[in-house]
């Protein structure tokens, strides 16, 4: 264990190129008193990886990513309640659904920052600031963030967040560092995030929670000149549901991909890919700065995305915001202390577990208003969570919900408002192809409308009744092949 430090603000200047050139001095002034050094002393440190519309597929293509996440920790397929940039990072920071925490959409009429501001106060980096953690955020906070260009949001000590104006032409932005905006123009935008949270790691007292949150692999989709066309030649693989032939089973769906759309998929994904070598390279000048201190042993690294990303499955060519499993699913890889590199989970986890996650293992007491639950002993022990159940919900601009579903380990239960249901076994259809059209209305009204330990309950299944919430409309074939009442293929799927 490395002596323990006082915080004394980070600088942000050069320093030898084992860490790629830690840059752009700032000054932090804040100061934790002995007492809280002494009672953190035993405390892990955090560093959570926070990428923008990563999708499970893009793992597959790049190795080095793999060598620096899931070969050295434990995987977990993480579910995304609300598939939407702003809603999802409202629930990491706040521990809940988005019908709680009121995120629930990018825009200011709905969502985004504006939404968020006034729970700033609140949030999870206040929990483990008041701790006597040191806290850090590199990259962007949430859409909409920099209205205000100069606002630094409660309890971070050392803030390095994309602001406006911002151009976002990835060599043309501008950072809010800790009340001051740099314009940066001429370095790749990635490249000088993770040079930020680098030099953070590289000083900063212990223990602290940092965040390097890359806009990679969001758009506008550019590589870094160092990285651009590298991917050019990939061979990108179809999944089943690729420009599906029958669409015939769901809600308003598109039309078929021309051989234009296809192309145009397919060198996205090339490019997207290019850019995510960037993130490969922060994450390593990450690692490397938490190698020189000695101290990547009592270190917990978690790498995931807001949301996945549709690339031509059901034919929806780009995008998010659909209950398909490429949009609500993200990989979170967790390496750490005591766990077993290459080691796979699979429990049911969703991303307002990150919150009271980090709370345990920093050993802070979570608000009663959180929706999640800690998974820190899943990260070793792969006894069972209880969960069965995450709900799924996202919203229109204007005219309140678009679906929500419930999402079990076995398969997914949608209900688009205003139109059918669509349900899915996964254990037998796991690329959703061919609809169910049964749904448990009840139980998701329930999970709709719970809050705090009410929504812990239902995700377990405490207190429901075991058959008489299930609302079968109509007879039709089962998911296994034979014909029943819906009602039956419901409770399969929800074990």
């Amino acid at each position: 264990m490395v002596a323990k430090r006082r915080w004394a603000g980070i600088n942000h200047t050069i320093v030898p190129r084992l860490l790629l050139a830690l840059l752009l001095l700032s000054t932090v002034a804040a100061t934790a008193t002995a007492a809280d050094v002494v009672a953190a002393d035993a405390r892990p440190n955090i560093v959570l990886v926070l990428t923008d519309d990563f999708a499970t597929s893009d793992l597959a293509y790049l190795p080095s990513l793999r060598a620096l996440t899931s070969e050295r920790g434990r995987t977990f397929r993480m579910i995304v309640p609300s598939p939407r940039c702003a809603p999802s990072r409202a629930s990491i920071l706040t521990g809940q659904y988005a019908h709680n925490h009121g995120v629930l959409g990018n825009a200011p009429r709905t969502g985004g920052w504006e939404h968020l501001k006034p729970l700033e106060p609140e949030l999870l980096p206040c929990w483990l600031r008041a701790a006597g953690y040191a806290t850090h955020y590199s990259g962007k906070y949430i859409n909409g963030y920099g209205r205000i260009p100069r606002h630094v949001p409660p309890c971070w000590n050392d803030w390095q967040a994309l602001t406006k104006p911002h151009g976002d032409a990835r060599y043309a932005f501008a950072v809010n560092a800790n009340g001051t905006v740099e314009s940066h123009s001429g370095r790749y935008q990635t490249d000088v995030l993770a040079e930020k949270t680098a030099a953070f790691v590289a000083q900063a007292p212990e223990p602290f929670f940092a965040v390097f949150a890359p806009f990679a692999p969001h758009s506008p989709w550019r590589a870094s000149d160092a990285y651009t066309g590298t991917m050019s030649g990939l061979e990108i693989r179809r999944a089943p549901s690729f420009n599906e032939s029958d669409v015939s089973d769901k809600w308003q769906p598109p039309a078929l991909l021309d051989a234009d759309a296809i192309a145009e998929i397919d060198a996205r994904t090339r490019v997207r890919l290019e850019m995510m070598r960037s993130v490969e390279d922060g994450i390593a000048q990450i690692r490397a700065a938490l190698d020189a201190r000695g101290i990547a042993g009592e270190t917990y690294v978690f790498f995931t995305s807001d949301n996945g990303f549709m690339s031509g499955e059901h034919r929806i060519a780009v995008g998010k915001g659909v209950p398909y499993r490429e949009a609500t699913e993200v990989p979170l890889v967790v390496s750490g202390p005591g766990i077993t590199p290459g080691s796979v989970s699979q429990h049911l986890v969703a991303n307002h577990d990150l919150a009271p996650t980090f709370a345990a293992l920093a050993g802070v007491r979570v608000p009663a208003s959180v929706d999640g639950r800690s998974i820190a002993e899943l990260l070793t022990d792969d006894g069972t969570s209880g969960r069965r159940r995450v709900l799924l919900e996202h919203w229109s601009r204007t005219k309140g919900p678009l679906w929500k579903g419930l999402r079990t380990g076995r398969g997914v239960q949608i209900e688009w408002i205003g139109g059918p249901w669509e349900s899915y076994d996964h254990g037998i259809d796991p690329y959703e192809l061919s609809a169910g059209t049964d749904g448990d209305a009840d139980l998701l009204q329930r999970l709709a409308t719970c809050a705090g330990r009410t929504c812990r309950r239902l995700e377990r299944g405490r207190g429901i009744p075991p058959r008489a919430t299930c609302r079968a409309r109509t007879e039709v074939p089962l998911l296994g092949g034979g014909v029943g009442r819906a009602c039956r293929a419901t409770q399969a799927m929800l074990p």
